[in-house]
């Protein structure tokens, strides 16, 4: 009777999500893909995976890009190399060759660590290829080449050059390569290049240069490859690639560039296909950035500290086939999907989150494909994880319905305990109705998730639902708090005068709901003042935990609650039931008899099962929590275990632990089973004579099948009357929870005994 209401309200405030987004007038619906000339749609899911489901194999074309940009490298330069493809003779052909140095494949010379302080001198003219590396030469001086003429590729790598003087390359005029990687150059001269007309590739990257001077590669006309990567680029100069009008791949990664001016990067370099600015300090975008880039095809853009994107910062970008956004500083409100789809020829784009695939339904393939929790297919990915919402859902449900229901109708209940019991219940019981939704909305999504992903995340529907989670949560773990240290109080503490009654326990309950309330509802009234944004909508499962994003916008607050609140009162309750152990056992050593033994292991039991409970829900998640804070990378399918399994966990078995298996409810199912049995008995004492031999024997049956429950209430009776006297002045009158020896039915009297039973320990 209560969960049913809860369920259906719950379902219908999160129900506006269940519609199909209306599509945009496009030939395929948001999120399916032609097949090549046919006619025919497939989800995104279909394409790229390995089997032709469009049956012209058109959905696994163009699918080279799944392991990232290495592929595309080699396609793309395959005719550009050719170095070792045609050795000939290994012979060296050289009249001259520094003694130091070596000469292999008729003019080729390399000289690796060697000394040289100084280009050599004494080396053939005819030279066609020369490599100098791991040396000490810190000078290109001018004229250093110019009697090589016919250098067509020049080495100088991890040597340590800080200097090139103006005219070090003069005469160079066949030069088509140019290495000057990880040295020590802080700037370059403005004519340092002015002869290389026919280099085609220059790298220039792991060096120290801060600046370009405005027509430093003026002259390099047939340029293709302009390597930057890594040096100490703060800003782009107007006219600093002036000249570059053949340049394909210009790499400007690892630079500390933090602002693009429209158009200055493409202005004089239209020819630009593949562009290279992550791991810069790149802050925002702007809708003229990528002027004139019309021939860009692959774009990086990773790692950067973009806060905010234009809403059509790609719509100059009509080639633009493979984009990656991995590791950037960029909340999720200024993401949209409008943002992608002037980009109607983009196959492949990269996030760091699976999150962010949701804002690209236009494109064909996105990475990463799944969290953990969800993939582009299902809100639950895993089947594993669709059969334990429910099975942990209906555990939860009916374990907690019972107990409420049970500790209704029973008579003889401790008023007050009986209270906080069934305030347990009911918490519990709102994980059962969170895990309800989550699993309804799975069945709803069930191979569509991406076109309803972003819908679901940020609508109402998912932050109610995220709500009731966290809701349940912190009112559990607040009673749970409470109770333990009532109980320790009980029991180290029996002869205290002050003890909750029953209006004293509901205001403490109002107080633990309001405080739960108030932590689980003040995201939401914060959700558009901008720090709460996404808080419940960072995953699909709609739960704060933000493990994956640790830094989120509101990672304050999940900090607060997951390490403050909630571990905190997991060391309440652990130092609770540790003190309450320590002297109950005191306590029992000084009345030990034969009848003790088997009640110390059960309520040690108990208490193990109670504290391993509670600490493989919270440790767990505490530590996890810790980690991602040090940005150690947690794996998609702990955070799904987390939420869907060992998070709800307690809310199950919390009813087996704290009602169904104490000696109250015992005692109801047994006599409730000895009833059953004597049933037959009873109805036979109106029979006919003749009948009462088999009465009889129904009757020893009737009650060899009590003898279980009978026993077990003699066994306790006896031990009562053996350590009652004992016991009397170990235990105050005052305590009121099931941690303590049972209570007289009189109000205003003592207590009984203490029972050794071990389940008297939680019992009214």
């Amino acid at each position: 009777m209560v969960v049913l209401p809860m369920i259906l309200l719950a379902t219908w405030m999160t129900s506006a999500t269940t519609g199909d987004p209306s599509p945009p007038p496009s030939a395929c619906p948001l999120g399916e893909f032609l097949c090549g000339n046919l006619s025919l749609c497939l989800p995104q899911r279909l394409h790229c995976n390995g089997r032709d489901d469009c049956g012209n194999n058109a959905d696994e074309k163009r699918c080279g890009d799944n392991n990232g940009w290495a592929n595309d490298f080699d396609a793309f330069h395959a005719t550009r190399i050719r170095e070792g493809n045609s050795r000939g003779s290994e012979s060296c052909t050289l009249m001259s060759v520094p003694a130091q140095c070596t000469c292999q494949r008729q003019t080729r010379v390399t000289c690796n660590s060697t000394g040289l302080d100084n280009i050599p001198a004494d080396i053939s003219t005819n030279v066609t290829r020369l490599k100098i590396y791991n040396e000490k030469i810190e000078t290109l001086q001018n004229d250093s080449f110019l009697p090589y003429i016919n250098l067509e590729s020049l080495n100088l790598p991890r040597n340590q050059i800080q200097l090139i003087e103006p005219a070090a390359f003069r005469g160079l005029r066949h030069l088509g390569k140019l290495n000057l990687q990880e040295n020590r150059i802080v700037s370059l001269h403005v004519d340092t290049f002015a002869e290389l007309h026919k280099l085609s590739r220059l790298f220039l990257s792991h060096n120290e240069l801060e600046t370009l001077m405005p027509g430093t590669f003026r002259n390099l006309h047939q340029l293709q490859w302009l390597h930057l990567e890594d040096n100490k680029l703060t800003t782009i100069h107007p006219g600093t690639f002036t000249g570059l009008r053949d340049v394909h791949w210009l790499g400007l990664m690892g630079n500390r560039l933090q602002r693009l001016d429209g158009g200055r990067l493409c202005q004089d370099a239209p020819s630009v296909r593949w562009l290279e600015l992550g791991e810069n300090s790149l802050n925002s975008l702007t809708s003229g950035t990528f002027e004139g880039c019309d021939n860009i095809t692959v774009l990086d853009l990773s790692a950067n500290n973009i806060s905010t994107f234009p809403s059509r910062p790609f719509v100059k970008l009509k080639m633009l086939d493979k984009l990656a956004i991995v590791e950037v500083a960029v909340a999720g409100m200024n993401f949209s999907t409008d943002m992608f789809s002037d980009a109607r020829g983009l196959d492949h784009v990269y996030f760091s989150k699976f999150r962010y695939c949701n804002f690209a339904l236009h494109v064909r393939h996105c990475e990463p494909g799944s969290d953990g929790i969800s993939s582009v297919e299902h809100l639950l990915a895993r089947d594993v994880l669709r059969a334990c919402v429910w099975v942990i859902a209906v555990l939860t449900c009916t374990g907690n319905t019972c107990v409420m229901i049970g500790r209704s109708l029973m008579k003889h209940e401790n008023k007050v305990h009986s209270l906080f019991i069934k305030n347990l219940c009911a918490s519990d019981l709102v994980m059962g109705v969170y895990l309800i939704i989550i699993g309804t909305k799975d069945v709803l999504y069930r191979g569509v998730y991406n076109r309803h992903a972003l819908e679901w995340k940020e609508s109402f529907g998912c932050q109610f639902t995220g709500f009731l989670a966290m809701l349940s949560s912190e009112v559990s773990v607040l009673l749970l708090t409470y109770m333990s240290v009532e109980r320790f109080l009980c029991v180290v503490f029996p002869y205290r005068d002050r003890r909750p009654n029953v209006r004293q326990a509901a205001v403490v309950l109002m107080a633990i709901w309001l405080s739960g309330f108030f932590l689980a509802f003040s995201p939401l009234i914060g959700h558009g003042l901008g720090y709460f944004d996404s808080f419940y909508g960072n995953n699909g499962v709609c739960f704060p935990l933000h493990l994956h994003q640790p830094y989120l916008r509101g990672w304050e607050y999940s900090a607060f609650i997951f390490l403050g609140v909630n571990f905190t009162s997991l060391l309440i309750i652990l130092a609770a039931y540790t003190g309450m152990f320590i002297s109950i056992q005191r306590t029992r050593r000084s009345i030990a008899s034969s009848f003790t033994t088997f009640g110390d292991m059960s309520f040690a039991t108990r208490f193990f099962f109670i504290v391993l409970t509670d600490s493989l829900v919270w440790i767990p998640i505490t530590v996890l929590k810790f980690l991602a804070f040090t940005s150690l990378k947690i794996s998609g399918s702990m955070y799904a275990w987390i939420v869907i399994f060992i998070l709800p966990i307690n809310s199950a078995i919390n009813p087996i632990l704290y009602s169904l298996t104490t000696r109250t409810f015992s005692g109801v199912l047994c006599s409730f089973v000895k009833n059953i049995h004597l049933k037959p008995f009873r109805a036979s004492t109106n029979r006919p004579l003749v009948l009462m031999e088999q009465v009889k024997r129904s009757s020893d049956s009737d009650t060899s099948a009590g003898t279980t429950c009978t026993t077990a209430s003699t066994l306790n009776s006896s031990a009562n009357r053996t350590i009652s006297a004992t016991t009397s002045v170990s235990f105050g009158k005052n305590c009121t929870l099931d941690s303590v020896p049972e209570r007289n039915s009189s109000e205003d009297g003592g207590w009984e005994s203490i029972k050794t039973n071990g389940d008297d320990v939680f019992e009214p």
